[in-house]
C-alpha cells in the first residue's frame, strides 16, 4: 500500500475487515496510506463507495465508511447489517472468478496446514484430510461469548453492529453445495453452530441437500452438544463413510470449561454423545484447548485423562487436536484482560501487525503463575511451556489419525516430517541453482 500510494498519490486505498473494522481509527491515525475503512459488512458499502468515487460524490452517504479529511477522522453510521434478504443475493461458489481455481478446490482443507519445503502433492499427501473440501457458508453471528473468541455476540454488535445472529436460506444453501459439488468438491465443511436454535434450521437443510448432493460428505464442527435427533439427520443426509462431527470440550476440567465456553456440557454428556454418534456410524474429532482463563499447568492432566478415556471407550474418534489458543481482536478476553486473569502482550493494531509478520510470533497473553515457578512477566517462557506441553502429552499431527491418535505417534510424524521438508528444501535450492524451478 505504501509502494502504490507513493506511485499513484491520487489513488484511493480502502480496507475492511473484521480487524480493520476493530481497529479503524488506529489504522487511519497510524497509516497514512489507508485512505478509508469500510466497517463490518462491506458488500453494498463497497459498491456504495466505488460509486461516490467514480462519479466524484461525497464520502458522507457511504454506510459504514469511515475516512481521514484533511487530516481528521471522520466516520458514518453502521447502518448496512447484511440480512438473510442480502444474504440470498451472494453467491458463495461461483469459483470462476478465481485464477487458477482448480488449485483452491485439489489442495486447500484439513488440517490447514502447508509445508513450504514440500510440493503440492507432497502438502497434500501428509497434510490434507482426504476428500477436497468446501467452506459452506451458512449464516452470521452468535450467540455465545466464548472468552477467547472475536467472533461471539458482543463482538458482532460491538465490531459489525450485528444484534443477533442471521441465517441463508436453506433452499439456497443447497443450490451453493450443489454448485460447489460440480466443481470438484467432495465434502462440504460446516463451521456455524450458533447454539441450540440452529438445530431446527438444519433439520429443514440437510433433507434438501440429501436430495441436491446425494452421498456427499460433510465436515460439521458443532460448538454446542449435537442432540440425539440432529446426529440421526445428520446421519442420513450424508455419506457415513467419510463424514465428521468435530465437538470441542476444550479441556478436560469441568469448572473451566463452564467458566469459558457458552456452550458447555458435562464429561457425562461428551461421552453419551460420542456414543451415539458411534451407533450411527459417524467418526468424531475432538478439539481441545490449552492455557484458557483460570486454568494452571495441574489442570492439563484433566485433559489428558479425559483423552485417554476417549480413546479407550470409543473406536470412532479421529483426529484429537490440542493446541494454545491466539488472541483475537475484540474477545472478552482482549476486550477485558484483567477480568479473565490474563496479562496481554497484544492490544493495539500494531502488536497485531507485528504477530502477523515473518519474523512475528506470540500467543499474545500470559497467564502469570500458570506454571510453579514461572516469572510473571514473561510471555515468551509461557508459550515456551505451553509448546513443550503439548509436544510431550497432546500431540495430534498424523495423517491418519484415527488409527495413530497418540501423542507418541504425532511426535514420530512431526519428527518425519522435519526430515521430509528439509530434504525437500535442498531440492528446490538444487533445482534453483540449476535454473530449473519457478
Amino acid at each position: 500500500a505504501v509502494d502504490l500510494k507513493k506511485n499513484h498519490p491520487n489513488m484511493v486505498i480502502v480496507t475492511g475487515g473484521f480487524t480493520a473494522s476493530y481497529f479503524y481509527r488506529e489504522i487511519l491515525e497510524g497509516y497514512p496510506q489507508i485512505d478509508a475503512v469500510i466497517r463490518g459488512d462491506a458488500e453494498k458499502p463497497l459498491i456504495e463507495f466505488l460509486t461516490a468515487i467514480k462519479n466524484n460524490r461525497p464520502w458522507e452517504q457511504t454506510a459504514n465508511l469511515a475516512w481521514r479529511e484533511q487530516g481528521k477522522i471522520r466516520e458514518n453510521p453502521i447502518h448496512y447489517v447484511a440480512g438473510e434478504a442480502d444474504l440470498v443475493g451472494f453467491s458463495y461458489s461461483n469459483m470462476s472468478v478465481l485464477n487458477r481455481w482448480r488449485t483452491y478446490v485439489n489442495y486447500i482443507g484439513m488440517p490447514f496446514i502447508w509445508a513450504k519445503g514440500l510440493d503440492k502433492p507432497g502438502n497434500r499427501r501428509y497434510f490434507h484430510l482426504g476428500p477436497t473440501l468446501f467452506p459452506l457458508n451458512i449464516g452470521r453471528g452468535c450467540t455465545g461469548n466464548c472468552t477467547w473468541c472475536g467472533g461471539g455476540a458482543r463482538a458482532q454488535l460491538l465490531v459489525n453492529g450485528r444484534p443477533s445472529v442471521t441465517f441463508r436460506s436453506p433452499e439456497q444453501v443447497a443450490d451453493t453445495a450443489a454448485e460447489a459439488r460440480g466443481c470438484g468438491y467432495e465434502m462440504m465443511h460446516i463451521a456455524f453452530d450458533p447454539g441450540k436454535d440452529a438445530e431446527g434450521y438444519y433439520e429443514t437443510l440437510f433433507p434438501l441437500m440429501a436430495k441436491k448432493t446425494p452421498e456427499m460428505r460433510c465436515y460439521f464442527e458443532s460448538f454446542s452438544l449435537p442432540s440425539a435427533h440432529f446426529l440421526e439427520v445428520f446421519a442420513d443426509t450424508f455419506n457415513g463413510q467419510g463424514s465428521v462431527i468435530a465437538l470441542s470440550p476444550e479441556t478436560g476440567q469441568e469448572s473451566l470449561r463452564h467458566r469459558n465456553k457458552s456452550f458447555s456440557f458435562s464429561n457425562e454428556s461428551l461421552m453419551k454423545t460420542i456414543g451415539q454418534a458411534e451407533q450411527l456410524g459417524l467418526r468424531v474429532d475432538l478439539f481441545f484447548s490449552m492455557g484458557i482463563s483460570g486454568e494452571t499447568h495441574a489442570d492439563l492432566q484433566a485433559t489428558q485423562d479425559l483423552r485417554r478415556r476417549i480413546c479407550r471407550r470409543f473406536k470412532n474418534i479421529g483426529r484429537i487436536w490440542t493446541s494454545p489458543i491466539s488472541m483475537e481482536p475484540a474477545a472478552p478476553w482482549h476486550v477485558e484482560p484483567e477480568r479473565f486473569g490474563i496479562v496481554a502482550t497484544r492490544r493495539g493494531f500494531e502488536d497485531f501487525v507485528k504477530a502477523g509478520s515473518p519474523s512475528g510470533s506470540g500467543l499474545g497473553y500470559f497467564i502469570p503463575g500458570y506454571y510453579q515457578g514461572q516469572s510473571d512477566s514473561d510471555a515468551g517462557e509461557f508459550e515456551r511451556l505451553l509448546k513443550s506441553e503439548k509436544c510431550r502429552h497432546h500431540c495430534g499431527l498424523h495423517p491418519n489419525p484415527a488409527k495413530y491418535a497418540s501423542p507418541i505417534m504425532g511426535r514420530f510424524h512431526c519428527f518425519f516430517m522435519k526430515q521430509r521438508t528439509r530434504s525437500g528444501l535442498r531440492k528446490a535450492r538444487m533445482y534453483s541453482a540449476n535454473g530449473r524451478n519457478e
